[in-house]
């Protein structure tokens, strides 16, 4: 059986050596969610993601913050700073009171929510707060994450929003895909994909088979012999 598992190791070692992995792995942070958008309504400044959340739901809450858009990038003693504005939106604003069947917006609703910045496009950020020093983690709130809530409550949909937060159009559910970078949502009429991030690298993952099946084909192959030669004992 050693000869066996030798070869496997050698298989291996043939395969990493023609199909190298990358010594570090990206890492990206899944409390920031990049927002993308393309052929959406005129005037839309943004996209909100809806979830289906009950009102009753322990994560649920009135209202959180509106979406702020960046004002002004300065240098202050070496450093960048950034002042933003809040949208004119509010708890009755057309996106705060949606319920479209039950979804309803996640940036205002959602008790982890840090709010949408947007630039030059948007970014949707869990657990954070937003300050003259950018956007940053708030280790005051309880930790979430776009996995906790894509587990709680299943595929999203997205509103196409303007700047008073006026429903422009929502999209069709999410589709997940996955890619070596950021975690995003992105809208493009309505169509809505998911980008989730790949752990493992796709490389890995056929290793990881083709290495567990010769391993299998090996242990049946001396099973086989095995049973062979008891029978050719008993005869």
């Amino acid at each position: 059986m050693k000869k066996y598992i030798s070869v496997v190791y050698a298989f291996i070692i043939v395969f990493m050596s023609l199909f190298p992995l990358n010594a570090h792995a990206l890492d990206f942070d899944p409390c920031y969610v990049e927002l993308e958008w393309s052929n959406a309504p005129k005037h839309t400044a943004y996209i909100d993601i809806l979830v289906k959340m009950d009102t009753d739901d322990e994560n649920y809450v009135d209202f959180t913050v509106p979406p702020k858009k960046l004002a002004e990038k300065y240098i202050e003693n070496g450093t960048s700073k950034y002042r933003y504005e809040s949208l004119p939106i509010g708890r009755n604003s057309e996106i705060a009171q949606l319920n479209d069947d039950g979804w309803v917006s996640l940036s205002l609703h959602h008790k982890s929510s840090g709010s949408i910045t947007i630039q030059d496009n948007a970014v949707f950020c869990l657990n954070c707060c937003i300050d003259e020093d950018g956007i940053k983690q708030n280790s005051d709130i309880l930790s979430c994450s776009i996995f906790t809530i894509s587990k709680d409550y299943g595929r999203f949909k997205c509103a196409y929003v303007d700047e008073q937060g006026n429903v422009l159009g929502i999209t069709d559910k999410s589709k997940k895909i996955l890619a070596k970078a950021s975690y995003a949502v992105i809208a493009d009429g309505d169509d809505l994909t998911f980008r989730v991030f790949e752990f493992l690298p796709i490389k890995l993952i056929i290793l990881i088979v083709i290495s567990a099946a010769a391993l299998l084909v090996l242990l049946v192959k001396k099973i086989v012999n095995k049973i062979n030669y008891i029978r050719r004992c008993l005869k």
